[in-house]
């Protein structure tokens, strides 16, 4: 069993790894997370009346076309306003988020090699 010295094992101070969030997946999950939420709430509006219809009376106070009126209709209307703000909102986030943190890094294959991701090159035939 090989053991290592301390002196071997050395940390890399001087370059400190910045984690950046893809803004796409971001925007996308958001966007997905709030549509799917939008929807069950409403869906439970539809099966039971009344349920939430004060959450939906404020949503419908903000997205014009939205009127909470506990209809099929009314139930993708709403989720299509969250799907764009949920999207919109993750978007910002994760901008937000890279701009704080730092510089865009690129993704080459050093960088994943030095991350540990196993990167293999593909060298066409001749």
């Amino acid at each position: 069993m090989q053991t290592l010295e301390p002196s071997s094992v050395k940390p890399n101070l001087e370059r400190r790894e910045r984690l950046r969030l893809n803004i796409k997946a971001m925007a996308v999950s958001l966007g997905v997370l709030s549509a799917v939420a939008f929807f069950l709430v409403g869906l439970a509006n539809l099966v039971w009346p009344g349920y939430a219809s004060q959450f939906l009376q404020i949503v419908a106070s903000i997205y014009p076309g939205y009127e909470a009126s506990g209809t099929p209709g009314d139930l993708v209307t709403g989720m299509l306003y969250a799907l764009f703000d949920g999207g919109l909102l993750g978007l910002v986030l994760a901008w937000l988020y890279n701009l704080i943190e730092g510089r865009p890094t690129a993704d080459t294959p050093e960088i994943r090699r030095e991350g540990g991701i196993p990167y293999h090159t593909i060298e066409p035939h001749s």
